[in-house]
């Protein structure tokens, strides 16, 4: 919890000797505008180590292809299609074909699914989430910054982890 001692001792930290410039930040602003303008200030100055984690977040996608012939063909497509929707802005993304189990079986096979010449291909895209403050926040993130570049393809976050340093 922020108190008014911790906002007036990170402000004057944060301004030094210069009077105008604290009066300015906390005269004349009702308690939440310094509470935000303090959370603010520390944020930006919290260390590596600090309450802001990183993480990992893989998120699950449809993608739909039409007019092919074969299961690998479809997987090409799917892959090149996300690949090139995600570059040159999200080239950090890692971009795979998910996997299923058969539920009579237990064997492991690649999550397409064809019919008529359309695919519907399940991909997997991981991205490294910085200074998420929650699990559920770094998910949340991931999906608004991928639903950009790939937008009318369905998203589901199916695993997020702590960065292990």
């Amino acid at each position: 919890m922020v108190t008014a001692g911790l906002m007036q001792e990170c402000a004057q930290g944060h301004f030094g000797r210069n009077k105008a410039l604290e009066r300015w930040f906390f005269n004349g602003f009702s308690a939440s505008v310094c509470k935000n303008r303090a959370m603010r200030i520390l944020i930006n100055f919290v260390d590596s180590e600090g309450i802001m984690p990183d993480y990992y977040v893989t998120l699950e996608a449809a993608w739909l292809v039409k007019d092919v012939k074969s299961v690998d063909d479809a997987i090409g497509i799917a892959i090149s299609e996300a690949g090139k929707r995600l570059n040159p802005k999200l080239s950090k993304v890692e971009v795979a074909v998910g996997s299923m189990s058969c539920p009579a079986c237990g064997e492991i096979f690649d999550s397409v699914y064809l019919v008529a010449k359309t695919a519907l291909v399940g991909l997997i895209l991981e991205i490294k989430i910085l200074n998420a403050e929650t699990e559920s926040h770094a998910a949340k993130i991931a999906k608004a910054v991928i639903g950009k570049a790939l937008a009318d393809v369905p998203l589901k976050a199916i695993d997020v982890a702590l960065k292990e340093d």
